[in-house]
């Protein structure tokens, strides 16, 4: 009976929750905010979902006096309760990445083969600095009893960040020598948001030590590939000028 109960709480509840967010996601509706707040909730929900049915199988085995086996194993659901959170943490990427499109359009707007000044940072880094300080102490105050997960969340977000801000770089047609200083000086400046947005809020909260050593190899990878650029003089996908 267990069994049965808490295979319908996964499927009509959780995994129909989940399925309705993405759908959300897909089509770029709905509040950033109100779909993050109901994917930490898949998570959190579906990780004491997944932590409590192993005890639960325990404590049935000392109650009915019976070794573990096949007909008393919560293994299947367990599993399922698993997927889902990685499925949640997917979703919450998704929809943080959705919530950033204000500052990779900044980006696209700045035109590169004009550019002569060099400044203190670009609009495009303000612009995700302050997304990242609105939607990181929420997700991390929704998830606060679930800090792994949390973590997990964190390293993908990094993940896909990198990997579009590195594809929009190097989609740029032609550069000047100021406008590769300005994005070294932009990658230094963005390494630090990344490094402390685990923290934006909570000066008590400590990222983990893979999550930094993770974010400083992407951003470190890309600041001496600009690098190679910047002492060439070379366009980044086109020729010198």
């Amino acid at each position: 009976i267990f069994k049965k109960y808490l295979d319908i709480f996964y499927n009509k509840i959780l995994f129909t929750a989940i399925q309705h967010l993405n759908i959300q996601i897909a089509k770029n509706k709905g509040s950033s905010i109100m779909i993050i707040k109901a994917c930490c909730c898949v998570i959190a929900t579906s990780g004491y979902c997944s932590e409590t049915v192993e005890q639960l199988e325990i404590k049935i085995c000392q109650i009915s006096g019976k070794k573990a086996s096949a007909d008393l194993s919560f293994i299947d659901i367990k599993n399922s309760f698993d997927d889902l959170i990685q499925t949640g943490i997917n979703s919450l990427v998704q929809a943080l990445e959705i919530a950033c499109q204000p500052g990779f359009l900044s980006f696209s707007q700045i035109n590169w083969s004009c550019f002569d000044e060099v400044g203190d940072i670009s609009s495009y880094a303000t612009i995700f600095e302050n997304i990242l300080n609105e939607y990181i102490p929420m997700i991390r105050n929704y998830l606060y009893l679930s800090a792994k997960y949390f973590d997990i969340f964190c390293i993908k977000f990094v993940e896909f960040f990198t990997s579009k801000y590195f594809s929009d770089i190097f989609s740029i047609n032609s550069i000047t020598s100021p406008g590769i200083q300005q994005l070294l000086l932009d990658i230094q400046l963005l390494t630090k948001m990344l490094l402390d947005s685990p923290s934006f809020g909570s000066e008590g909260y400590k990222p983990s030590k893979e999550f930094t050593e993770f974010v400083k190899t992407k951003m470190k990878k890309l600041e001496m590939m600009l690098k190679v650029f910047f002492c060439n003089f070379s366009l980044v996908g086109g020729n010198s000028p």
